[in-house]
C-alpha cells in the first residue's frame, strides 16, 4: 500500500490529464512503485511484493546485486520512490541509480521528505523501452519518448554501478552480472536494455568491441596537411584527423629518395589525438617524407594504402613499441 505522503488516485489522475494536455512530460504518477492506479509499477512486475522473485534477485535470498536495502528503502517494508532513496547517504538514487541515469534534473515534489530540488536519477530509456514493447502506459503521464532526452547509450554505465556495494559493473553485461530469471516473462534473465531501443548488452551496437585503431587521415576525416614550415629551424607543423580507437599517433618517416621502397628511417612517439603536432626534424635536413599512424596504446592501425590500394607496409625497424592490427581496425 502507498505511504501517507503518496499522491491519491484522484490527484494522480488529474495530474496525468492535465500534463497530457500541456505536453510537460513531468508528473507525479510512477514515482513510487506501488499505488492503486493502473500506472504504478507493481501492476506489470508485482514479484517485489512480499519479497518474492525480482525483490530476491535485488536483495534477498539471491542477493545478486546488492546487500544494501538503502539504496531503495528508507525502511523496512515502505513503499519507495524510484529516484530518491533517503536512506542513502552517498547518492539517494533509488531504483534509478541502476535503471536511470543522470540528465541534470531535480525532483519537483518534496514527498513530505524536503525533496523539492533534490537532484535525481531519471529513467528515459526504461521508457523509451516499454514504449518500443508497445506499452504506452508511461506516455500516459509522461509523454511521447521523443518529448524527453535521447537516452543515455547502452554502454555508458548507470551511476550506481560505480559503488563498492552495488554487484554490477559493466552496463555491456560482460561478465554476465545483469543476468537472472526472476519473473515468469524472462524479460530479465538477458540484462537491461538500457538505452531502451530493445537491443540488451552485447546485441547492441554500442557495445560492440572498439576494434584497433583506423587510419589517420583517412575516409571521412581531415587529411594530413602541413600547416607551417620552417626550413632553417628544422620544424614543421601539421594537423590531421584522427581516427576511431585512437589514443596516440606516430610520425614516421624517412630519405625522399627511399619513398618508393618505404625506406623508413625514424618515428616521432611524441604526438598525441589531438590532431595538431609540430615536429622537429633538424636544421639543414635533406628531403624527407613522412606519415600519421594511430595506435591505441597497445596496437597501431594502419600506414594507409598506396596508388594500387595495396596495404603501406608496417615500419619494423620502429623505436615506438607497436606492432600493427589490421584484422579488427574499427574503420
Amino acid at each position: 500500500m502507498p505511504t501517507t505522503d503518496s499522491p491519491s488516485p484522484r490527484l494522480i489522475l488529474w495530474i496525468c490529464v492535465l500534463t497530457a494536455i500541456l505536453g510537460t512530460g513531468y508528473a507525479f504518477a510512477t514515482e513510487r512503485y506501488n499505488g492503486a492506479t493502473a500506472e504504478y509499477c507493481v501492476n506489470c512486475h508485482p514479484s517485489f511484493q512480499g519479497r518474492s522473485d525480482l525483490h530476491d534477485l535485488h536483495q534477498g535470498n539471491q542477493g545478486q546485486f546488492t546487500n544494501n536495502c538503502k539504496l531503495c528503502h528508507v525502511g523496512t517494508g515502505d513503499n519507495p520512490l524510484l529516484m530518491y532513496s533517503g536512506g542513502d547517504d552517498d547518492d539517494g538514487l533509488g531504483c534509478m541509480g541502476c535503471h536511470g541515469h543522470d540528465y541534470g534534473e531535480t525532483i519537483t515534489a518534496d514527498y513530505g521528505q524536503g525533496l523539492m530540488g533534490t537532484a535525481k536519477a531519471s529513467g528515459y530509456g526504461l521508457r523509451l523501452q516499454h514504449f518500443n514493447k508497445g506499452e504506452m502506459i508511461c506516455q500516459t503521464c509522461h509523454g511521447l519518448p521523443s518529448a524527453g532526452p535521447t537516452p543515455v547509450a547502452e554502454n555508458i554505465d548507470p551511476p550506481y554501478y560505480a559503488r563498492t556495494d552495488v554487484n554490477i559493473t559493466d552496463a555491456c553485461n560482460t561478465d554476465g552480472s545483469e543476468d537472472g530469471s526472476p519473473e515468469p516473462n524472462g524479460d530479465d534473465s538477458v540484462g537491461l536494455d538500457n538505452d531502451g531501443d530493445l537491443l540488451i548488452d552485447g546485441a547492441d551496437p554500442d557495445c560492440a568491441p572498439a576494434g584497433s585503431p583506423g587510419e589517420s587521415g583517412g575516409f571521412g576525416i581531415a587529411p594530413l596537411l602541413v600547416t607551417a614550415h620552417d626550413k632553417n629551424a628544422g620544424t614543421l607543423a601539421l594537423t590531421v584527423g584522427v581516427p576511431c580507437s585512437c589514443t596516440d599517433q606516430t610520425l614516421i618517416f624517412g630519405p625522399l629518395a627511399d619513398v618508393s621502397t618505404y625506406g623508413y628511417s625514424g618515428q616521432d612517439c611524441a604526438m598525441d589525438d589531438s590532431g595538431g603536432h609540430s615536429w622537429t626534424f633538424g636544421a639543414g635536413s635533406t628531403s624527407m617524407f613522412f606519415l600519421v599512424v594511430a595506435n591505441d596504446g597497445s596496437v597501431e592501425g594502419s600506414y594507409g594504402t598506396d596508388s594500387a590500394s595495396n596495404e603501406r607496409p608496417e615500419d619494423l625497424a620502429g623505436v615506438c613499441p607497436f606492432t600493427q592490427d589490421l584484422l579488427a581496425r574499427c574503420d
